[in-house]
């Protein structure tokens, strides 16, 4: 039977699904293989019908730009992991300084003055003497009656790492035991000097330096070393 060339039917007409959504994805997928063998670019297809949701073609990524987008994604991971790093960082020493920064006197109670005492050696031993003043602090800050406890101004660099710079002013608790490990003013032949106290590998008693030098003095058993007050804190 003939039939007129509009009503024949094309050769690849019955391979052409009958659902119109269907056939649009077939579609659909056959242009992103010729979009992705580069024979013709995506700005130039139009979207699709209504209701036709385009192929997603993650499952087809190769290998070079699946390893570069991993590469990318440990490379922020990385990168959120420092910046966690340094905020944390930033947070403890945001409290740290926070905690030495002196609070108002009501939420830390009335003040107290102690006897300050010109000037403590941070480096060779120096004379020191009455000052003739006071220095304030909050008694809450004194752990122990506050007849234990005087300032001293501190001259020299030598314990900066300790957080003690040249001028500052330190106050200290009258102490006679040694624990090794902490800061102590010590008299010497008259002479006074803020040092941390330590026992060396071979048992014997040494003061060191705490500005990076590496510096150290032996206590040697001749000489009349004496402790006059424990380091507490910097005014």
């Amino acid at each position: 039977m003939y039939l007129p060339e509009k009503e024949q039917a094309s050769p690849d007409e019955d391979d052409f699904p009958e659902d119109i959504e269907q056939g649009m994805a077939m579609l659909d997928s056959m242009l992103g293989m010729l979009i992705k063998k580069g024979v013709i670019e995506e700005k130039d297809i139009p979207p699709p019908l209504a209701g036709v949701k385009r192929v997603n073609y993650a499952d087809r990524m190769n290998d070079e730009t699946r390893t570069m987008l991993q590469r990318e994604l440990e490379r922020a991971r990385k990168k959120e992991a420092k910046i966690k790093v340094e905020k944390a960082r930033i947070e403890a020493e945001l409290k740290r300084y926070s905690d030495e920064v002196s609070e108002p006197e009501e939420e830390y109670g009335p003040h107290i003055a102690l006897p300050l005492y010109e000037s403590v050696a941070a480096g060779k031993p120096l004379e020191i003497f009455d000052a003739g003043e006071s220095f304030s602090v909050f008694l809450s800050r004194l752990q122990g009656h506050p007849d234990e406890y005087f300032a001293v101004r501190v001259r020299g660099s030598s314990m900066t790492e300790a957080g003690i710079p040249d001028d500052a002013i330190v106050v200290m608790r009258k102490e006679q035991d040694l624990i090794n490990g902490k800061i102590y003013l010590f008299r010497h032949e008259g002479e006074y000097t803020l040092k941390r106290y330590y026992l060396g590998k071979d048992g014997k008693p040494r003061l060191a330096y705490d500005d990076g030098s590496g510096r150290e003095v032996e206590m040697h058993d001749n000489e009349n070393w004496e402790v006059v007050g424990l380091f507490c804190f910097v005014g």
